[in-house]
């Protein structure tokens, strides 16, 4: 992953950048630059809006987008895509200023299905959760209470495989 005070990434990779300026109401407000490889090919965007920067976008070496970051606010937290090879989202997520998970995660198979459905609260799971199938069908809901984590598991077919309190890598019930 990377954040704008910290990029994971290989800056001898870009060869130029271009710097364009878009003006609202005749002052320079937006302000976007692009960084180029050796073989003209975008390699990553950054965006500002009242010199902060705004949006970040990593491209791999096709020119396809890897992640893409939009920050809130200066305090560097906002919301994050990941992307697979084929342009389809793997992940998306919001996190703090610490770069830690907050809220709503989502994740997606490589064909674009559903994967995950998450909530996260300061980096751990939090509240219902569930996970699926390839197929799109419910493999298990885990409810993460105070101190106890409840899970229903199904079998692909649709039947329940399991229900129960879970206690770390065990399922205490039924």
């Amino acid at each position: 992953f990377f954040k704008k005070v910290d990029y994971n990434e290989k800056k001898s990779e870009y060869h130029y950048s271009d710097i364009r300026y878009y003006p609202i109401a005749g002052v320079k407000q937006k302000v976007k630059k692009i960084d180029y490889d050796k073989n003209d090919i975008i390699r990553k965007e950054t965006f500002f809006r009242a010199d902060n920067i705004y949006r970040i976008r990593l491209y791999n070496e096709s020119g396809k987008i890897l992640k893409e970051d939009t920050y809130e606010d200066t305090n560097l937290k906002g919301s994050r895509i990941l992307y697979y090879s084929n342009g389809n989202i793997k992940e998306e997520y919001y996190f703090n200023d610490l770069d830690i998970k907050v809220g709503q995660f989502t994740s997606y198979y490589h064909n674009g299905g559903l994967q995950s459905d998450l909530e996260y609260l300061d980096g751990a799971l939090f509240g219902t959760c569930s996970w699926y199938y390839p197929s799109g069908n419910l493999m298990k809901i885990k409810d993460y209470l105070d101190e106890t984590v409840y899970q229903i598991e199904y079998y692909e077919n649709g039947s329940k495989k399991s229900e129960g309190n879970f206690d770390g890598n065990k399922l205490v019930g039924r």
